[in-house]
């Protein structure tokens, strides 16, 4: 995949699973919202590296170790629906990898989705609406034998105008449910290279 330019912003793997929230928010995944409001309240008790790898290998095949610079940071599994976030700090670049229970049928057709995310001419809400998605490029690519829809573009604080570069992928959904990639990374340039290294370590995902 190409990069897309882009420029600095928003710090942290928080602020990453933020923005997933409003990603899922945009998709009317409900059981999600719920979910990640709870994950607000106990993040503490899901760093534990043991705990993450269970959540991750539960729903996707990690080839360990992970590329060079990159950890398990963050994972919780609520209501059915189940992240994991890897990080490297160095590169500022954050991958939330999640499996969705699509029960309402809203993620049934990714490309549809994908390409809804980068029609829309305001983009997606993030949080209290005051940030927004802009979609840069949108394609597909395989990954380990499986489909993967993609929209590369950047987050917009709008009170700040602050921008964090954004990367969503979604898989060709499974009876397990749907799994998404999303990216975020405050550096000029989102790092697709690193990204693709990462997703080697996941292609059976």
């Amino acid at each position: 995949m190409e990069k897309a330019p882009g420029t600095g912003g928003m710090p942290g793997w928080l602020k990453g699973l933020l923005i997933a929230f409003a990603v899922f928010a945009v998709l009317g995944t409900v059981a999600v919202v719920g979910g990640l409001f709870f994950v607000g309240k106990v993040a503490g008790d899901m760093q534990n590296p043991t705990k993450i790898r269970t959540i991750a290998s539960s729903f996707m095949k990690v080839s360990e170790p992970l590329p060079t610079g990159f950890d398990f940071k963050f994972g919780f599994d609520f209501a059915g629906n189940k992240l994991v976030a890897v990080m490297n700090s160095d590169k500022d670049l954050t991958l939330i990898f999640g499996q969705i229970q699509d029960k309402n049928g809203d993620l049934k057709d990714p490309d549809k989705v994908i390409e809804k995310l980068s029609a829309a001419p305001s983009g997606g809400s993030v949080g209290n609406s005051r940030s927004k998605f802009e979609p840069e490029k949108e394609g597909s690519e395989t990954v380990g034998g499986r489909k993967m829809s993609y929209v590369l573009g950047h987050t917009v604080d709008k009170k700040s105008n602050r921008k964090v570069q954004t990367f969503i992928g979604l898989f060709e959904p499974t009876a397990a449910g749907t799994v998404m990639v999303l990216g975020t990374s405050s550096k000029a340039d989102f790092d697709m290279a690193a990204t693709d290294e990462v997703l080697k370590h996941v292609a059976s995902i």
